[in-house]
């Protein structure tokens, strides 16, 4: 599997037989950061607003006919892709969190996309999604949960592989919320950059870390 990071809060996952999955588009000129136009058989909106599902990024299909939406709490496949969409308990102002927890199975891997939770779920989050090979998880947003607590749930579902998301980047724009630096949620939570520079790396499930790492991928197209 290869997964390319899109920037803020946007992935693109793409299997060996090419078919592409594209997680939470977003609006470049709103959000503040650039957005190429992406081709994808499978989008995946698990939050509302145009820093998380805006369908004008996305010009067409790769392998399918046309772009098959997802949006919705529920299990899918398309394809040879597996897809969770979890709707996790979480309140924020007495209003129902809407934020979506993500499972994405294909190339027998596990993928979570674990996006900006309103507060600490109640229960085992890792019994809901099953077991995580390569976690993407926001770790900035101000407006969710805490350093720490974010940090917390990521032991907890003891992945083999982090990738970090929605932190504190040149140029977004104060319209997406206060958001925090990578180093802040680092540094509070005792972890290490096993690698970084690269924007897309390749997972192969029989090459996966003994123990969690943490990899930050720059933003690629």
């Amino acid at each position: 599997m290869e997964i390319t990071y899109l920037g803020y809060a946007s992935f693109r996952l793409k299997n060996k037989e090419g078919m592409v999955v594209v997680i939470n588009p977003f609006d470049g000129d709103f959000v503040g950061l650039k957005m190429e136009k992406q081709k994808a058989d499978v989008v995946l909106i698990s939050d509302e607003g145009k820093e998380y599902g805006y369908m004008k990024s996305v010009t067409g299909a790769v392998k399918r006919e046309s772009v098959f939406l997802i949006d919705s709490p529920g299990e899918y496949e398309v394809g040879r892709v597996e897809i969770s969409m979890i709707q996790l308990n979480g309140s924020k102002e007495g209003k129902k969190s809407k934020t979506m927890v993500v499972v994405v199975r294909m190339d027998g891997l596990s993928v979570c996309y674990l996006g900006n939770l309103d507060k600490m779920p109640s229960g085992s989050v890792k019994k809901q999604v099953g077991t995580v090979d390569v976690l993407l998880s926001s770790v900035g947003k101000k407006d969710g949960l805490s350093v720490s607590e974010r940090g917390s749930l990521i032991k907890e579902m003891s992945p083999s592989m982090v990738i970090p998301m929605e932190y504190k980047t040149e140029g977004l724009k104060k319209e997406v919320g206060e958001v925090l630096a990578l180093e802040d949620f680092l540094e509070k939570n005792n972890m290490k950059v096993a690698e970084n520079g690269v924007s897309k790396i390749k997972v192969d499930k029989n090459k996966l870390p003994e123990d969690m790492q943490v990899v930050v991928l720059n933003v690629g197209n």
